[in-house]
Parts: C-alpha cells; sequence; structure tokens
C-alpha cells in the first residue's frame, strides 16, 4: 500500500544549516518514483519554501502557511488556496501596535511583506516602509498574518483579543524547536496543516491510516495529532513528543531519511 509521507521543514527535514542532505533528496526521490505521495508542510510562505529544495523534484505538494495555501509541484500550480476577508485584515492590522510589537508581517499567494518601525535585515522578506505601503497590501488577497510581540508574556492576552474581537479568524502561538522565540500566527478559522493534508488525501483517496507525519514544533501539533502514524523528531518540542506515536534522530542526523529506511525495510520484511 502507497504512503502519503508528511514533514515540516524547519527543525525537520531541514537540518540546522537549513538545507536537506543529498541522502535524504535521493531517498525521498526513490519513494516517490516508487508511487508514495510525498508532501512538505510548513510554516514559510511559498516563495521562502521552495529556496530550500530547489533543482529538486523529490515532493509531490508543499502546504505552506501553516495550511493556508496547497502548491502542485508536479503541475506547477496552486491548488488551494484559504483568503482572508480583507475587513478581517484590517482590524488585525489595527490591533498591531509597535509600542508592544516587533513587527506585524502579511502574506498573499506570492509574497511575503513585513512592516517594521525598526528596519530588521531578512533575505526572505521584502519590508514595508510606510504606513501607506501598508495600506496597500492590507488590500491584497492575504492568506496569512504573523506578528511577533516584544514580551513574551503578553502572547496569550493577544491571541485571546484576536480570536474574541474577529469573527472568522483563529490566533495561535508559533515555537520551533530550535529557539525560545514564540510568535502569532493569525488565519482563517480551520486553516492548520492537518486539514490541508485531508485535502491532498482525499483527492488522491488516501486513508488517514497510511499517512506518515514528521514534526519538531507547536505548528506540527495538529497534524502529528491527527495522522495515522505521527513521529517527532529527536529535536522536537516536549510538547510534540508527547502527542506522536514515536520518535527518530534529530534533523541534523536525518531523522527523518533513518525512520523511514527502518519502516519501509520492516515493512518489506514481514509481508
Amino acid at each position: 500500500m502507497n504512503k502519503m509521507i508528511v514533514m515540516d521543514m524547519d527543525g525537520t527535514l531541514l537540518r540546522s544549516d537549513g538545507t536537506c542532505s543529498e541522502e535524504t533528496k535521493e531517498y525521498l526521490t526513490n519513494l516517490k518514483e516508487e508511487g508514495h505521495t510525498i508532501v512538505l508542510a510548513t510554516g514559510r510562505p511559498l516563495r521562502a519554501a521552495k529556496i530550500p529544495i530547489e533543482g529538486t523534484s523529490f515532493a509531490n505538494y508543499i502546504i505552506t502557511n501553516n495550511g493556508s495555501l496547497i502548491y502542485n509541484f508536479d503541475t506547477g500550480e496552486i491548488i488551494d488556496a484559504s483568503i482572508m476577508d480583507k475587513n478581517a485584515v484590517r482590524k488585525i492590522c489595527s490591533l498591531y501596535d509597535e509600542d508592544i510589537a516587533k513587527y506585524i508581517a502579511l502574506s498573499n499567494v506570492s509574497h511575503y511583506k513585513r512592516y517594521s518601525p525598526v528596519p530588521i535585515e531578512n533575505i526572505e522578506t521584502e519590508m514595508i516602509k510606510s504606513e501607506e505601503e501598508l495600506e496597500e497590501v492590507k488590500k491584497d488577497d492575504i492568506v496569512d498574518i504573523t506578528m511577533e510581540l516584544k514580551y513574551k508574556e503578553m502572547n496569550d492576552d493577544m491571541i485571546r483579543l484576536f480570536n474574541e474581537k474577529i469573527d472568522g479568524v483563529t490566533a495561535t502561538i508559533m515555537q520551533d524547536s530550535f529557539g525560545e522565540r514564540k510568535w502569532l500566527r493569525i488565519g482563517n478559522d480551520g486553516t492548520n496543516k492537518y486539514n490541508a493534508i485531508v485535502k491532498i488525501a482525499n483527492s488522491k483517496e488516501i486513508e488517514n491510516d497510511d499517512i506518515i507525519c514528521f514534526g519538531d514544533g507547536l505548528n506540527d501539533l495538529d497534524m502529528l495529532a491527527n495522522c495515522g502514524l505521527s513521529v517527532a523528531m529527536g529535536n522536537a518540542l516536549e510538547a510534540v513528543k508527547v502527542v506522536c506515536d514515536d520518535r527518530t534522530a534529530t534533523n541534523d542526523e536525518d531523522g527523518v531519511r533513518k525512520y523511514l529506511e527502518r519502516y519501509f525495510e520492516y515493512n518489506r520484511v514481514i509481508k
């Protein structure tokens, strides 16, 4: 039975230097050629998600913006995008306060733009340089908004504020396994990695029990808690490890590839 193999990127498929090993690329390419469906699931916007795997062809799909967008690598098409209501976008931006937040960033299907009173160097980010430009960006088809507060103690209060004051959106806390940094993600209700996985699985007639999922951070919890077989990276946050069925080596030790090699070898032997 062919499987759907789903992997987060940062802290999971990618090593600490942001690269994917050639051995892992080759192994996943072979799995794809055998008929398995390879899916990447990331909080990154699409353009940034493509950078570490440019020139490769091991993935069938990539889920970006924490489930708000699905891209088909084989056809080069965006097959699903959850566009936020423009009134909701304006309300979210109105709650941004430069005295309490480091930045606010808005992502549409093609770009990720960050507004900050203090310029932040980031090769993957276009900076919004004025409030007038921010007003123009609000008119785009936005799929995802992130905001990092200056004081982590305010995260829970801001999440309640967004969830109570703005209909149709859900705010959550984001944290990777490789740092203490936390930030807020706001998207349409129901947009998460697992629900995007279900859309792909349904289109391919793949049962949930045939989905193998790997992750390390807080935005992986929904897919890890619901997919048929969930695997925590060795470097994963404790909150992630406790919801998973199994564990593997760290991202720097090619934990995804090593687990899949053992999994498919075992299943080949017992058949």
